[in-house]
């Protein structure tokens, strides 16, 4: 059967609302997917459930990047949610706002917000016992950083925020006052402050603060990347140069380079690497 939203129709296995389920005479072929509604800010869509025997109580929310379907770039997210359910994790995935077939555009539009949080009450409808693990990949983890605080105001059960290969927003070379402060004093720090623009301070802050976000919900912060020749610049001076990165991850044994691996993670054995990784952290 297939679902059509948004000009993207893509099969989905298992039951659906008005089948009549029957016997069972041959082996599975993969993961349960059920298309479940959303009640979004800009009316119902359709998002897909995949189901799991659930091993542990998280269930994950697979946030988009504007423009993008809910199959992901190249089918990503169909994948990693099927990787997610073999280690018995259920999630949801659903397309961005803008219906997933429409050029990037509204990057600081408040409905992607929206839109996020009623997915991530549509996934504890159906595990109510569950906590929200939060995945992004790419682009869609500049939308994650800032979903995570709407989905901190609506006081959800959160458990990670999980960023795969980010592409972060922001100089890399934006001065930070707490550096610059303790080397030449405040005067220094007023110089330095003052020949950076406001654009490179706005969009350094989110990140720079994204630590604090998570670890106000009591969860954690997991990064996972690829080498450092092919990771986004400003991820690397995160990880290097912020101290509140750096603990984050320490203290969630949270960041796990791929050498190696190719943008998406085509590569079969790099994949798994990544997605074991990714279930095994989601679930600890």
């Amino acid at each position: 059967m297939s679902v059509l939203v948004g000009a993207v129709a893509e099969p989905v296995s298992g039951p659906v609302a008005g089948s009549v389920a029957g016997p069972v005479t041959g082996p599975v072929a993969g993961p349960i997917e059920m298309p479940v509604p959303i009640a979004g800010a800009t009316g119902t869509s359709i998002g897909v459930v995949t189901q799991a025997a659930r091993v542990a109580d998280v269930a994950v929310l697979i946030l988009p990047a504007e423009g993008e379907p809910r199959t992901g770039p190249d089918r990503l997210y169909v994948r990693l949610a099927r990787e997610l359910s073999r280690a018995g994790l259920p999630s949801l995935r659903f397309d961005a706002s803008d219906g997933g077939d429409c050029s990037p555009g509204m990057g600081g539009d408040p409905r992607y917000d929206e839109d996020a949080v009623a997915a991530a009450r549509q996934l504890l409808a159906l595990h109510p016992d569950a906590f929200v693990a939060v995945v992004a990949v790419g682009r869609g983890t500049v939308r994650a950083a800032h979903a995570w605080r709407a989905l901190a105001r609506a006081d959800l059960p959160l458990s990670a925020l999980c960023l795969i290969d980010p592409q972060i927003e922001m100089a890399v070379d934006a001065p930070r006052p707490g550096w610059w402060r303790r080397m030449f004093g405040a005067r220094a720090t007023a110089q330095a402050l003052a020949g950076a623009s406001d654009g490179d301070r706005d969009a350094s802050q989110p990140w720079r603060s994204l630590p604090a976000a998570v670890r106000a919900t009591r969860s954690r912060l997991l990064v996972a990347s690829r080498t450092q020749a092919a990771s986004h610049p400003a991820l690397l001076a995160l990880t290097r140069d912020d101290r509140d990165w750096r603990r984050a991850l320490r203290r969630s044994r949270g960041w796990l380079q791929v050498e190696g691996a190719e943008a998406g993670f085509t590569e079969p054995a790099k994949w798994r690497e990544l997605t074991e990784w990714v279930a095994a952290r989601l679930a600890a």
